[in-house]
């Protein structure tokens, strides 16, 4: 490997330091050889404190997003982003070939123990093409979602056959309305032409 993780053999041989030969000699006696530094050794064990450091951040990061999953299925908010199974969720068999949605929490209704969800007008095979739409932030767009609410339990959270997994916007906005508040500059100054 490039970095090496520990030493599978030891060999021992002559260099010449003019044309750089190198020649085994196995059968020759190990005095006749200086000691290997310990240096040297533990060097060849370069790898293996760096994979376990590997191992261990990515074992503390999948505990934090198993954690963050579990607080945000006991505790939902108004424009948290889910992954649904909508096949699961409305039983309706014509989902069956597109189950996978995007939704967004509306509202939470903790007195009647309910949640309001609007649905993406996507469909999805697959939770991949799903999640890549939420990178590339679709969500954003209120015409990405369709316009007739959702209404189902709360306790439909801890259900992870019906709703994946959760994803929480820090800054909920809606673009387009964004782009329809946004006032345009139309005085122009009048350059003379050159000519």
């Amino acid at each position: 490997m490039m970095l090496p993780v520990f030493p599978t053999g030891l060999s021992r041989c002559y260099s010449c330091s003019n044309c750089l030969k190198v020649i085994e000699t196995s059968s020759v006696s190990q005095k006749h050889f200086p000691s290997v530094s310990k240096f040297r050794v533990l060097n060849k064990f370069l790898a293996l404190p760096l994979a376990l450091l590997i191992l261990v951040m990515a074992l503390t990061y999948s505990q934090n997003m198993e954690h963050m999953q579990h607080q945000f299925r006991l505790h939902p908010q108004k424009n948290d982003i889910l992954f649904v199974d909508n096949f699961k969720l409305s039983a309706d068999p014509t989902q069956v070939l597109y189950p996978y949605r995007i939704a967004k929490i509306t509202n939470v209704d903790t007195n009647n123990q309910t949640l309001s969800l609007i649905l993406s007008n996507l469909k999805y095979g697959n939770i991949s093409r799903a999640n890549r739409d939420f990178v590339v932030q679709r969500y954003l767009f209120s015409s990405f979602f369709h316009s007739k609410e959702v209404q189902v339990p709360i306790n439909t959270m801890f259900d992870e056959e019906k709703i994946i997994t959760i994803k929480r916007p820090f800054d909920p906005l809606d673009v387009e309305d964004l782009h329809n508040d946004v006032e345009f500059d139309k005085n122009f100054e009048a350059v003379p032409r050159i000519r």
